[in-house]
């Protein structure tokens, strides 16, 4: 009880044992600064307590002073060989006791400011490894956070990248020790940061903060019972790059180690923000890398397109030219042959109707540049529908009856439209056209109009080959043309759906198709309703 008094008289916290295995217990704790160990304990030798102290911190100096009345000099020797930093004989000088004591503390503590020094340079290098392993923040930020809380009495930590053109915050490591009040963090939340953090000197300069109303904003990612709290704002090339938050209990002896700590911190701060923006610029790169991978990709897919649009258009104008220079010797030669004015009159036909098919090439591909330069002519008003497919398949009943197919136009109520009548008649005659050109002989081609969410409707359903499921994302591409004989055998540029989607949408519709293989296709497309209009109209 003497020595108790005497050492809380000279500022020091004395915790008494009376046995070896208490002893042990209590500097398990990692509270003790200093053992004073009788050498005569009741129930284990007070050297073999010394040894297993030893033992129990080998990195960590813990001075033990052996008190013994023995005072031989080889039993002071086995004191010492047991760990002992010093030896005191009983009775024992007050005086001397204190001196010791004082003396060993004070080598404890720069022992103990040497050991966290090396553990904050062991940490700082192995966070530069880090950085240095991988240019994926999300990938080294979470093993940074789990180097540093240990490291510096921690249990909270946030790593954030900034975001200028929002002012906010983006959590992409979190990591919590133990058990925590704080709310579900999920990685990827976004938290609005004030103005202040990242303007003026206290920002400019990196100032790790500790003040409240500075981490109002992150309060969600700390939970409310720790007091310890820093936030560092991660600076690099003179450009904000995001935010480091520690939290954690208060130090047992804050003071000097806490300030001590706050340089490493800095440093690891700027490690953190090199970190941050080699990872910026690694995902700009890969961005940039990937856009030019996609355009490459795009331009040998229009290259391979216009490779065979070059072949198909050069197909398309050569047949109908090679028809046109056919009969055109044949009437030349007219006399030669003796025609008669009806088989004249027959080849002028054929001559007209190659010329049609020419102008209708033409015509498409016109129509693609205008589409593509978003030069779309439209002339919208009231059209009667049913008029308006009348016309259309009265246009293709003579090209139906020479293949027997019946083109039949389903009952339905007066419908009326708002769209360029001219563009809504090509794409019915488009359809009708892909209808006759990919049904067999003897089938039948049917039109229906009807309502659907609101917008007018029209169906044109055949009984053709059908497309294949995995064709029919093809099928309003530009230059389409699906891998069946069917389509070798009806030719044709792959621009007609094209056309025809384009133009439904350019006048606020849509346009889509649903086909069985070898059962036949049905394509659909819709326009905005309307009111017949009140004044007669010259036509559909």
């Amino acid at each position: 009880m003497v020595l108790r008094a005497m050492l809380s008289l000279d500022a020091h916290q004395p915790v008494v044992v009376y046995d070896g295995r208490s002893a042990l217990a209590e500097v398990a704790t990692g509270q003790i600064d200093l053992v004073l160990l009788d050498a005569g304990l009741p129930d284990m030798d007070g050297l073999e307590v010394c040894l297993r102290i030893k033992e129990a911190f080998p990195r960590r100096f813990l001075p033990v002073i052996l008190l013994t009345a023995r005072a031989r000099r080889d039993e002071r020797l086995a004191g010492l060989a047991s760990g002992a930093d010093d030896y005191i004989t009983k009775p024992f000088d007050a005086e001397e006791l204190l001196a010791k004591v004082r003396g060993l503390l004070r080598i404890k503590r720069v022992e103990d400011a040497l050991l966290q020094r090396n553990r904050e340079l062991a940490s700082l290098n192995a966070v530069a490894t880090l950085v240095n392993q991988s240019h994926r923040p999300d990938e080294i930020m979470p093993r940074v956070l789990d180097e540093m809380l240990p490291l510096f009495g921690f249990t909270q930590g946030a790593i954030l990248t900034w975001e200028r053109d929002s002012a906010q915050a983006r959590l992409i490591a979190y990591r919590a020790q133990g058990e925590s009040d704080a709310a579900e963090i999920s990685l990827g939340s976004a938290f609005a940061v004030p103005p202040t953090l990242f303007g003026g000197a206290a920002g400019v300069a990196g100032a790790i903060t500790a003040e409240p109303a500075d981490l109002a904003w992150c309060a969600p990612l700390i939970s409310p019972e720790l007091p310890r709290r820093y936030l560092a704002p991660l600076w690099s090339q003179d450009v904000p790059r995001g935010f480091l938050l520690l939290a954690g209990p208060l130090l047992p002896t804050p003071g000097a180690r806490e300030q001590a700590t706050l340089p490493v911190l800095r440093a690891l701060s700027y490690q953190l923000a090199i970190a941050l923006e080699h990872g910026a610029l690694f995902t700009q790169e890969q961005r940039q890398r990937e856009q030019s991978e996609a355009m490459v990709r795009k331009l040998t897919e229009l290259d391979a397109l216009k490779s065979q649009f070059i072949s198909t258009a050069s197909h398309e104008f050569r047949t109908p030219l090679s028809i046109i220079k056919g009969f055109a010797n044949l009437l030349k030669r007219r006399v030669e042959f003796g025609f008669d004015s009806e088989a004249e009159h027959e080849y002028f036909d054929v001559i007209d109707l190659q010329i049609q098919a020419l102008t209708q090439l033409i015509d498409n591909l016109l129509s693609v540049s205008r589409i593509e330069s978003g030069r779309v002519p439209i002339q919208p008003r009231s059209i009667d529908l049913a008029a308006l497919v009348s016309r259309a398949t009265g246009l293709m009943a003579l090209q139906a009856a020479q293949r027997s197919i019946t083109i039949t136009v389903a009952d339905s109520p007066a419908l009326w439209a708002h769209a360029d009548p001219q563009h809504v008649e090509q794409v019915l005659l488009n359809l009708l056209s892909n209808a006759l050109k990919y049904s067999d002989d003897g089938t039948y081609v049917r039109v229906r109009l009807g309502v659907q969410e609101a917008m007018a409707l029209v169906a044109v359903e055949d009984q053709g080959v059908g497309i294949p499921a995995d064709q029919m994302s093809r099928l309003f591409e530009k230059f389409a043309r699906l891998e069946s004989r069917r389509t070798v055998e009806a030719g044709g540029t792959g621009l007609g759906l094209y056309i025809a989607k384009s133009s439904v949408e350019a006048n606020g519709g849509r346009m889509w198709a649903e086909s069985t293989p070898g059962v036949g296709s049905t394509f659909m497309f819709t326009l905005p309703l309307s009111a017949p209009p009140t004044a007669p109209t010259d036509g559909p």
